[in-house]
């Protein structure tokens, strides 16, 4: 009787647990949505501090981007597959707020094609108002560029994407997010 309980109880856990993992799988578009709902897009618009909940500061084995930027830093995420890069700088006498996802190798987040520019720009937009410069993701290496409309360059909310495409899949490599300080 003692079995038929033990045996019971494992397949119901094993089932609980396999539910768990099916119902919670985290794609990298979920992942990309969340660190630019959550973290990018809010430090850029109002300078609330990202990351401070999320990620590991760099070690002394980390190779990470230097960048010339003031009130900042950097953050590993991720187990180390990507690293954000945020803080101030200034173009032109114009003063900007920055926000930057790299991937650390090949993989970075990978995102379907057909759906990578509609996606982004949606992700993107929640605030501002953004128009991609393409509506289709080119093959091979691509700069992407989504700005605000009718605005100069320099003082415009836009967003730089570096992609790169192989016949069905696409991987977002970097993401930087400006915006100006008002």
């Amino acid at each position: 009787m003692k079995r038929w309980g033990f045996l019971t109880g494992a397949v119901l856990a094993a089932i609980g647990v396999w539910l768990f993992y099916a119902l919670t799988e985290v794609t990298d578009k979920n992942r990309l949505a969340r660190i630019l709902a959550d973290h990018c897009l809010p430090y850029v618009h109002t300078g609330t501090d990202p990351f401070a909940d999320t990620g590991r500061a760099p070690g002394v084995y980390d190779t990470t981007p230097t960048a010339s930027l003031t009130n900042g830093g950097i953050r590993i995420l991720d187990d180390g597959r990507f690293t954000a890069v945020w803080g101030e700088a200034s173009d032109e006498g114009v003063r900007l707020r920055l926000c930057t996802l790299e991937a650390a190798g090949p993989a970075g987040f990978s995102i379907a094609p057909a759906s990578f520019v509609p996606s982004i720009t949606a992700q993107l937009s929640t605030t501002k108002p953004l128009v991609p410069d393409t509506q289709a993701l080119p093959e091979g290496t691509a700069t992407l560029v989504w700005s605000t409309p009718d605005m100069p360059p320099n003082t415009a909310y836009r967003a730089l994407a570096i992609t790169t495409r192989s016949g069905a899949a696409a991987t977002l490599q970097s993401l930087t997010l400006i915006d100006t300080i008002n």
